[in-house]
Parts: C-alpha cells; sequence; structure tokens
C-alpha cells in the first residue's frame, strides 16, 4: 500500500473516513518496527510505546504536511528515532527531585536560585512559547539546531535564527532596553 498516494488523495478529498482507516492501518503497519526501534534505543517497555505514540500523535498532527513527506516510514521511524533519544537524554540528566531541592535550598545556592527563578519569570515575559521550547531544548537539553528543527518540522537554519533572536530579546529585556 502506498500511504503517502492514498493520504494525499484523501486529504485532497476531505474524506475524514479514509483518513481515520489509514491512520489505522498505518498504526498496524508500522507500530511494531516503531516499537523495536524505541526499545533498542530505551531499553523500556514503557518508554517505548510512549515514544511509538509520541511519533504517530505527531505524525497525525501534521497531516497537512503529508504532501511533503516522501516516505511515510522512513518519517515515523526517524521521529521514534528521535523521540527515543530525547527520552534518554532526559532521563540521563534527571536527578531525584530530593536531590534537587537539596541542591537549590542550600543556603549558599540560594541566592543563585532566585536569581534564575527571576530569569525564568523574565524568559517566560518576553519569549514566545516556540522560543522558549528552543532555548530550552538547546540549552538544558543539549539539543543541536537540526535535532529541534526535526522535531518542529522546520529548517535549522530557521530554529538557528529563532534562537538568535530570542538570545538578542533576553538580553535586551535584562538591560532594560526591551
Amino acid at each position: 500500500m502506498n500511504f503517502e498516494r492514498s493520504f494525499n488523495k484523501a486529504l485532497l478529498e476531505g474524506d475524514v473516513e479514509e483518513i481515520k482507516r489509514l491512520s489505522s492501518c498505518l498504526y498496524e503497519t508500522y507500530s511494531r518496527l516503531a516499537y523495536q526501534v524505541a526499545f533498542s534505543i530505551l531499553g523500556s517497555e514503557e518508554g517505548a510505546k510512549d515514544a511509538v505514540s509520541e511519533a504517530f500523535v505527531s505524525f497525525l498532527g501534521h497531516l497537512n504536511d503529508v504532501g511533503k513527506i516522501k516516505n511515510i516510514k522512513y518519517y515515523l521511524l526517524s521521529s521514534t528515532r528521535y523521540i527515543s533519544y530525547r527520552q534518554k537524554k532526559k532521563e540521563e540528566a534527571t536527578l531525584s527531585y530530593e536531590e534537587d531541592s537539596d541542591f537549590f535550598l542550600r543556603e549558599e545556592r540560594l541566592s543563585e536560585t532566585l536569581d534564575a527563578i527571576a530569569l525564568l519569570a523574565l524568559v517566560k515575559k518576553v519569549l514566545t512559547k516556540e522560543e522558549i521550547t528552543i532555548v530550552f531544548s538547546h540549552l538544558e537539553e543539549g539539543m543541536s539546531f537540526r535535532e529541534i528543527a526535526f522535531s518542529l518540522h522546520e529548517s535549522p537554519n530557521a530554529i538557528s535564527g529563532k534562537y538568535a533572536r530570542a538570545i538578542g530579546k533576553i538580553k535586551k529585556a535584562r538591560e532594560g532596553t526591551l
């Protein structure tokens, strides 16, 4: 079955029932393979299921872009792989809540913690949600612009530009010129 042509035809005709049927067939066809990819990266059944679900939801959320996708199988497996690596990075970087609170509430860290809270409030005030996602993904999660671009379905150059503008906004706001 050529999912690409079938999806394009159903989208052009506005056939909601056919889109639902194709989505179901797509899941039945590729979910096991996507699960194997995710499980090989994460090593956990629950994490792999979450990654597969997120990849399929992401695909369905971008149905209008199906015409730009040359190979849906490749797209889904690449998305699953990216999501799995992102989850793995998060798991490796996460400290327990107790360790976090002990670390940040020590007297010598209290000033830094308050400064960080003030900076977060400023960031939330001056940046859009998309800009916050880009900055956080790059600085905190260590993701490259290419990885971020892939997850947001944009070009790396567009993400790089948005990142630079967001950092500029933060600097101006800290200087009080925004």
